[in-house]
């Protein structure tokens, strides 16, 4: 897994700051105690930051703070001081003991729906205390005394019950150039998001704030305070803060497949500040928080404030990446996306499924119900081009997800699947069947992964007819060794195989076939060179591990004179949460392969190795393979041309 690319840390955390002080008193006497050089070179960083996030002060705003600045008086402070209230969203006042109190600023509380909104905070601080702060809405997280990824909060967003604490989640709100930290709260650690004060009596510092949704909306704001040496502060301050928060546009979706169909493809959606739409830390199934990506159907739609976007649209590797600029406006409020293919290898009769990916554990939601339902998996499935998605149910999400089994390959209508949870978390857009979704099927089946003979290697295993084990009620009866469970496998018509098997089978030698002794230490191939003299192994899984490792436990399995396949597999969201199908089989069938018929007829060609595997981005098209020589030489025909040599075994 890759967790920390992925991870967008928030932090609603509550703390203190000293003693509140009104409007009027905190202009007082500021040309008292403020140094006018430092004062000046702090607003200057804050005002040029302002116009680069594109939220620049008035134009003769900034020319008169600039006059100011190079008169550089105890006066100029002051004057400053007027014209940087009316950009100000909140006044914090810190004691030398770190403790500290929140007022309300002079800017107008204006926000946009579905969109991103930027303020001056004024920090003052006349006791130079040193320390890190945060300051936050407490509304983007289900308490107020901690730090909260975006996992907590999107996790809820399969849990029928939280209806009511998602309808709360209306705002997310971050604090400029943050850095993480950890701190201990009580007993446990977490990570802060916090800004570091330099000393000076007073500093400007930048919010950005994004509102989920429109109309007179209040949350409350609070400060948390981390000196540089002594214990941090969750809870010693906040104030309320009312917004108007203006409505946002409801954009149309044409989104065209190469052929001008109706179809499913992912979109990944970002403003000139690449922040992205919708933000990640605000989504609900089926837009993950995990991916800046969504996938949308033709006729959708999606809110989002006017301005200008890039549009990055594709749909799986055998399209070109389509990228736009849009302006949305009271003109212009559709996006037309049209795809690209540089390959169709379903014209040869090649047709690309995804033997792993996973609805619940790592990335996808854990808790409460573990995972997402079908209707999230397909629309993933559709938008990358897949025919076919083995959805398998491990230990994470094994009671939860294996509701799902049925035997039978399914292509989910286009709905949501909690669509209550949708209307709390404000989203309006309705889904949209199109021509091509019968075109991708999902089957639910197994990996053995947190069962008690994982240590013996992850296995694979499609098209069952049933999914729990002769005797077994719970994950910890299961078999603690491989081979028995790939008899019963194997006694029920299906095809078992090992996962991500270059999974500790990486050596030194980058020689292929190479002949050192492997660690065999990971998850992979591991007893398959026990099971596989059994005649059991029906394939190796990779290109989500090592290729060298991976290919290099096939060739010599294979040139031992066991039969195998090699299929493409992605371990989404594990090994990645990136998309479905970044690793993938494609398999040569007479025709698109829908519906039981069609995925028996795609699991025959795996288990006849009538298939290639890989990320996409290259095909064999027409294999010739002279069977008489102890290497083939293959002749690859159709988007390229070129000779290769393959292992014997290949048929």
């Amino acid at each position: 897994m890759n967790f920390p690319r992925r991870k967008f840390l928030q932090f609603a955390g509550a703390a203190a700051i000293a003693p509140a002080f009104l409007r009027g008193a905190s202009r007082a006497a500021p040309s008292l105690s403020i140094a006018p050089q430092p004062y000046f070179a702090n607003v200057k960083r804050a005002i040029d930051a302002l116009a680069t996030l594109g939220a620049p002060i008035g134009a003769a705003d900034a020319a008169r703070i600039a006059a100011l600045t190079q008169n550089g008086d105890a006066t100029s402070v002051d004057a400053a001081e007027q014209i940087l209230g009316r950009y100000t969203l909140a006044r914090l006042a810190i004691d030398a003991d770190g403790t500290g109190h929140v007022s309300v600023g002079g800017a107008e509380r204006s926000l946009v729906e579905q969109g991103w909104r930027m303020f001056l905070v004024r920090v003052a601080n006349s006791n130079s205390w040193i320390g890190d702060i945060n300051f936050a809405s407490t509304s983007q997280g289900p308490g107020s005394m901690m730090s909260y990824t975006t996992a907590p909060r999107s996790s809820i967003g399969v849990a029928l019950s939280k209806g009511p604490l998602i309808e709360k989640m209306w705002l997310l709100s971050q604090l400029y150039e943050a850095k993480p930290v950890i701190v201990k709260v009580s007993t446990r650690q977490t990570v802060a998001n916090v800004i570091s004060l330099s000393g000076i009596p007073v500093e400007y510092h930048i919010i950005q704030i994004f509102s989920r949704e429109s109309g007179r909306r209040s949350d409350k704001f609070v400060l948390s305070a981390l000196p540089k040496s002594g214990r941090y502060r969750p809870d010693a301050g906040h104030h309320d803060f009312d917004f108007n928060c203006l409505p946002s546009r409801t954009v149309a979706l044409s989104m065209r497949d190469a052929d001008g169909r109706g179809c499913v493809a992912s979109l990944v959606i970002k403003d000139k500040l690449d922040h992205v739409y919708p933000p990640q830390a605000m989504r609900v199934a089926p837009d993950l928080y995990f991916q800046p990506q969504i996938y949308r159907a033709d006729g959708e739609t999606i809110l989002l404030p006017d301005g200008q976007y890039t549009v990055e649209s594709r749909r799986g590797p055998e399209y070109l990446v389509g990228t736009q600029t849009v302006t949305i406006n009271a003109d212009h409020a559709h996006i037309d996306v049209k795809l690209q293919r540089w390959i169709d290898p379903a014209k040869w009769g090649w047709y690309s499924g995804d033997t792993h990916i996973h609805a619940g554990g790592c990335s996808h939601y854990s808790n409460p119900t573990e995972g997402v339902s079908p209707e999230t998996m397909i629309r993933q499935a559709r938008g990358e081009g897949l025919a076919i998605g083995d959805v398998l149910t491990w230990a994470p999400s094994w009671y939860y997800q294996k509701e799902f089994f049925t035997g039978h390959a399914v292509s989910p209508a286009a709905n949501l699947e909690h669509p209550e949870l949708q209307a709390a978390n404000h989203v309006t857009w309705q889904p949209h069947a199109t021509p091509e979704d019968p075109e991708a099927s999902l089957r639910y089946d197994v990996e053995v992964s947190g069962f008690p003979s994982s240590h013996a290697g992850h296995l694979v295993l499609l098209r069952l007819k049933e999914q729990d084990y002769p005797g077994t009620k719970i994950i910890e009866d299961w078999p603690s060794w491989n081979l028995p469970i790939l008899k019963w496998v194997r006694s029920q018509g299906g095809l078992g195989g090992y996962a991500h098997c270059g999974s500790g089978m990486v050596v030194d030698s980058t020689d292929l076939p190479n002949y050192d002794i492997p660690p065999m230490d990971g998850i992979g191939t591991q007893e398959a060179i026990i099971d596989t003299t059994h005649g059991l192994v029906d394939f190796l899984s990779g290109c989500d591990t090592i290729p060298l490792a991976e290919l290099n436990a096939w060739y010599h399995m294979m040139n031992c004179g066991f039969r195998m396949a090699l299929v493409g597999e992605t371990d989404y969201p594990c090994i990645t949460d990136e998309r479905m199908g970044v690793g993938r089989s494609y398999v040569r069938l007479d025709r698109r392969p829908m519906g039981d018929t069609g995925y028996e007829a795609w699991v025959r060609g795996i288990e006849k190795g009538r298939l290639y595997c890989g990320d996409g981005r290259s095909h064999f098209l027409d294999l010739v393979a002279e069977a008489a020589k102890a290497i083939l030489p293959l002749t690859v025909k159709g988007h390229w041309r070129s000779k290769l040599w393959w292992p014997r075994g290949l048929s």
